[in-house]
């Protein structure tokens, strides 16, 4: 089963009031709030619906009037910094500087009754094996879900980076070994790098918080079904093997402004969703 949210990167303009009120009348079951963490400062200087720059009964209270769901806080958060200098490095607070920015993370999404918040991996550096540096991915992330289990949400490891394959996230969620950390797959990372996002699903299922679903035509972000990513097959996958799984469409508007607003796109996003989800809607990406 699916259930649709959206990213406030969408609309990095509008309030949470207004980002709200449009999910609710678009249809949406729930909303990701991009966050930039303490002091909210991002491109253009951040998002005017970051939800750390807000009191966390405020957000409840405006997502339960509008009868949403905060699923969760999607963050820039990774775990992969060097340690500089080496050996020693392991005792200064820059180490842990992740770990220590994640559990603020949590912290915020308890108070906004928010499900989860995403991280990332990310990317290897050049004089580095992949091994340590997943060998301190792991290490990182042992210690930020630990402060995860003392909250009422999870920390969700999204693909992308150096780590764009199901099979990666899955590899060091098994590493990490924590019930508090689940999966994020993104339909676009993982198709870049030559994944099969339907296998990746089923690869994750039983880990599987969130699924990120975008079409691009070429490079270009475009409209759902209108481009060149297995969208259909991707919804209908994670329709079949994945339990309540948020299904979070994201339209980057904050990082690429010249995109069409966020009226102009995501009305019908959740009906598209709903159909595609439905027995008998696997078809051609490219089908009307």
């Amino acid at each position: 089963m699916i259930r649709p949210a959206f990213s406030t990167t969408a609309c990095p303009d509008w309030t949470l009031q207004e980002v709200v009120e449009h999910a609710a009348t678009w249809g949406f079951e729930g909303v990701e709030m991009r966050s930039f963490g303490r002091g909210g400062v991002g491109p253009g200087g951040g998002l005017a619906s970051d939800p750390g720059m807000t009191a966390g009964s405020k957000v409840r209270a405006l997502f339960e009037d509008a009868g949403l769901d905060a699923c969760g806080i999607a963050t820039g958060i990774s775990f992969d910094a060097p340690i500089i200098p080496p050996v020693i490095g392991r005792v200064l607070p820059s180490f842990e500087a992740s770990v220590v920015d994640a559990k603020h993370a949590l912290d915020v999404a308890e108070d906004c009754a928010a499900s989860y918040v995403r991280v990332y991996p990310f990317k290897t550096h050049t004089f580095e094996t992949q091994h340590a540096v997943r060998r301190r991915i792991v290490e990182r992330l042992k210690k930020a879900s630990d402060h995860a289990s003392r909250k009422g949400c999870v920390l969700v490891l999204e693909n992308a980076g150096a780590f764009p394959r199901a099979e990666d996230i899955a590899e060091i969620i098994v590493r990490v070994g924590s019930p508090n950390l689940f999966a994020g797959y993104d339909i676009q990372s993982a198709c870049l790098d030559g994944d099969d996002p339907i296998e990746g699903v089923k690869l994750l299922a039983r880990r599987l918080a969130f699924a990120r679903v975008r079409d691009l035509q070429s490079s270009t972000p475009v409209a759902l079904g209108e481009g060149d990513l297995p969208v259909r097959d991707f919804i209908r996958a994670v329709s079949e093997h994945a339990k309540n799984c948020w299904t979070v469409f994201s339209w980057d508007r904050l990082w690429l402004p010249e995109l069409d607003h966020a009226s102009d796109v995501m009305p019908g996003v959740p009906k598209l969703l709903y159909e595609w989800a439905s027995p008998g809607a696997r078809a051609n990406h490219h089908a009307a």
